[in-house]
C-alpha cells in the first residue's frame, strides 16, 4: 500500500498569477507531503518558487512552441515531454489537475492516474454545448477521481459524467485560519478610506456582472435612506469598473469607496474594516452562469464578519442562512438592499452572526483537515483501491 503517494499538479492556473484556483492549489500542495507542481512559465516566477515548500517545475517554449489564450500550456509533444521529465525527476506516481482541460490527457500519455479537480463555473457553459460537452466528459471520465468544492457542483458534475463514470470526492475549499481571523484588524483600512465609526459593508471580489457588485452600487442610496451614514467600502476591479467609477462619481459624496485591487495579503484587513460582507452573485444567461461556492463567504465569517450571499449554485453551503449571515435573490434589489439594511441597522447582531460564521468556518472548513482527507483518497487512487463516491451531494 502506498503511504505516502507524490502527487505532480499540471495546472495553467498557478501562482504567482492572481486567482482563487490559484490559492485553492497553494494551499493543498503545501500541506501535501511529497507534492510537486508543473506550471507555465511566469515572469515572477522565482519570487514565488524560491520560497514555496515545495518543488515547482516551470515549462518552456521548445522551438515553434503553441500557446493558448492567456499564455496557457497546451498539451502539445513539448509539453508531454517536458510534464515526463518532470514525472521522472519527481517520481510521481499520480497526477492533479487544476481543471478539467485541456491538460487531462497527457495523464494516458505518461501511463500515470489522474485526479481532476473541479470549481463549477468551467462546467457549466460547456456541459451545454454539444461539441464542447462530449470533449469536457471524455476528459473527466479518463479521471481516476474527480473533487468538487460544493454539493452543487458534485450534482452537476456527475450528471455530465454519468453514473458509470469516475468516482466524486469532496475537496472543499479551506481557509487558513491564522490568517483570516478575528484578530485581523481593519482600524488602518477605515483610516485610509476615511470611514471612521460608520456602519460600512464590504464586497471583495471582481467587478462583473455575476458578483452583483452592480446591484450594490447602484442601490445604495436606498440602503442610506433608512440608515443614513451607512457606507460601501468596493475593492477590485473588472468590466463593470468604468461604470461603477461613473456612477460613484454621480453621487457627489463618499458613501460608496472604489478601493481598487488589493494585495492579496491586505484581503483580512478589509473585511476586519467591514460590518458585514456583501456579495448578492447572481444566476445568469438561464443557469450557464452560477457561482461554483464561494470561498470568499468563508474568508469573511472566519474574520468575525456577518455574511450577505447570493442564492446562486453552491453559495448557500458557504454560509448557514440565518445564522452566519443572509442569502439573497441577488437578482433582485429589493431583497439585496433589505438584507444589508437590517445588519447594518443592527450591528450587535451582526456580530453575533460573525462569531457563529467564524465557528462555522473552524467546524468545516480548516485546510488542514481538508487536505487530510484528500491525502488518503490519493493512497487509493495509487493503490488501485476502490473509493466510496458522491457521499454528502444530496
Amino acid at each position: 500500500m502506498a503511504t505516502s503517494p507524490r502527487p505532480l499538479l499540471v495546472t495553467n492556473d498557478f501562482l504567482p498569477a492572481v486567482g482563487g484556483i490559484q490559492q485553492y492549489t497553494d494551499n493543498i500542495l503545501s500541506r501535501l507531503p511529497d507534492a510537486a507542481a508543473f506550471a507555465p512559465h511566469h515572469p515572477d516566477a522565482a519570487a514565488h518558487d524560491d520560497v514555496a515548500s515545495y518543488p515547482v517545475h516551470r515549462s518552456t517554449d521548445p522551438p515553434g512552441a503553441v500557446r493558448g489564450p492567456d499564455g496557457w500550456m497546451l498539451p502539445t509533444p513539448g509539453v508531454v515531454a517536458q510534464v515526463r521529465a518532470a514525472v521522472a525527476a519527481h517520481r510521481a506516481d499520480v497526477l492533479l489537475f487544476a481543471a478539467p482541460w485541456p491538460l487531462v490527457g497527457i495523464a494516458r500519455r505518461v501511463g500515470l492516474p489522474a485526479v481532476v479537480m473541479t470549481h463549477g463555473a468551467e462546467l457549466v457553459m460547456p456541459s451545454h454545448v454539444p461539441g464542447a460537452a462530449a470533449l469536457l466528459r471524455r476528459h473527466l471520465r479518463s479521471a481516476a477521481l474527480l473533487t468538487t468544492v460544493s454539493a452543487w457542483t458534485g450534482r452537476h458534475l456527475r450528471t455530465l459524467v454519468g453514473v458509470d463514470g469516475p468516482p466524486i470526492r469532496f475537496l472543499r475549499t479551506g481557509v487558513p485560519l491564522d490568517t483570516f481571523t478575528p484578530a485581523a484588524d481593519g482600524r488602518a483600512i477605515r483610516e485610509r478610506h476615511g470611514l471612521g465609526d460608520d456602519p460600512t459593508a464590504v464586497f471583495v471580489g471582481r467587478h462583473v456582472a455575476r458578483k452583483g457588485v452592480d446591484v450594490l452600487v447602484r442601490h445604495w442610496s436606498e440602503v442610506r435612506r433608512q440608515v443614513p451614514s451607512a457606507r460601501l467600502l468596493v475593492t477590485g476591479s473588472g468590466d463593470l469598473t468604468a461604470d461603477l467609477e461613473e456612477a460613484v462619481a454621480a453621487r457627489g459624496d463618499d458613501a460608496v469607496v472604489l478601493a481598487g485591487r488589493v494585495p492579496w495579503e491586505e484581503l483580512p484587513a478589509h473585511h476586519a474594516a467591514g460590518d458585514v460582507f456583501v456579495h448578492p452573485n447572481r444566476t445568469r444567461w438561464g443557469g450557464l452562469e452560477q457561482e461554483g461556492f464561494g470561498v470568499i463567504f468563508l474568508e469573511a465569517q472566519a474574520c468575525g464578519r456577518a455574511v450577505v450571499a447570493g442564492n446562486s449554485g453552491g453559495a448557500p453551503e458557504a454560509l448557514v442562512p440565518g445564522e452566519t449571515g443572509l442569502l439573497v435573490d441577488g437578482s433582485d434589489p429589493t431583497e439585496v438592499v433589505a438584507a444589508v439594511t437590517s445588519l447594518l441597522a443592527d450591528r450587535e447582531a451582526a456580530a453575533a452572526m460573525g462569531r457563529a460564521g467564524r465557528t462555522f468556518v473552524e467546524e468545516h472548513f480548516d485546510w488542514d483537515r481538508i487536505v487530510a482527507g484528500f491525502r488518503d483518497d490519493l493512497v487509493a487512487v495509487v493503490d488501485g483501491s476502490p473509493l466510496s463516491s458522491d457521499e454528502g451531494l444530496g
